[in-house]
C-alpha cells in the first residue's frame, strides 16, 4: 500500500528493484528463504515463513532486517529496543520472532500503526532506520545479494 498521494518516498527512479508492499506474503519455500538468512540462523527459515504468513508480513523483508539488525547474544534479531532505549533481550530466537513480527506488522505496516509511512522499505525506514545505507542493504538482501 502506498501513501494516499500514490508516491513512494525516497525511491530512486533508476533503482532496478520493483517495490512491493511489505505485507505481500512470500511464496518462497523454507529452503529458498534460508538463503536470505545469515548462516547461523538458517534453521529459522520455516518459523520465519510461518509467522510471516500468520501476520501477512513479507518474509524476504524480515530476513533482510534480521541480516542487518541481529544481536545474536541477546536473541534479538531485529535490534528491537526497550522503552528505556536499551536492546531488548529475548529468551530464544523463536521467542523474538513470535514477539516482534506481529508488533512490526501492527506498528509499521498497518495504515493505523504508530510508525506507518507506507508498507515499503522506504516507508518503514522513516521511523525504523532512516538511512540510505540501510534502505540499500535491505533491498539488496531481499534480492539475495
Amino acid at each position: 500500500m502506498t501513501p494516499a498521494s500514490g508516491v513512494i518516498p525516497n525511491v530512486n527512479p533508476n533503482d532496478s528493484i520493483i517495490v512491493e508492499p511489505l505485507c505481500v506474503v512470500s511464496e518462497k519455500t523454507p529452503e529458498e528463504l534460508s538463503e536470505l538468512l545469515p548462516s547461523e540462523l538458517k534453521y529459522l527459515s520455516a518459523d520465519v515463513l510461518r509467522i510471516c504468513r500468520e501476520n501477512e508480513v513479507n518474509a524476504e523483508f524480515i530476513a533482510a532486517v534480521i541480516r542487518w539488525e541481529r544481536r545474536t547474544d541477546l536473541h534479538n534479531l531485529f535490534g528491537w529496543m526497550t522503552a528505556e532505549g536499551k536492546l531488548k533481550r529475548f529468551d530464544s530466537d523463536l521467542d523474538c520472532l513470535e514477539w516482534v513480527i506481529p508488533r512490526f506488522k501492527r506498528l509499521y505496516l498497518d495504515p493505523d500503526g504508530r510508525y506507518y509511512h507506507g508498507a515499503t522499505v522506504e516507508g518503514v525506514s522513516i521511523c525504523y532506520n532512516d538511512s540510505d545505507f540501510w534502505r540499500a542493504m535491505i533491498r539488496q538482501s531481499m534480492k539475495g545479494e
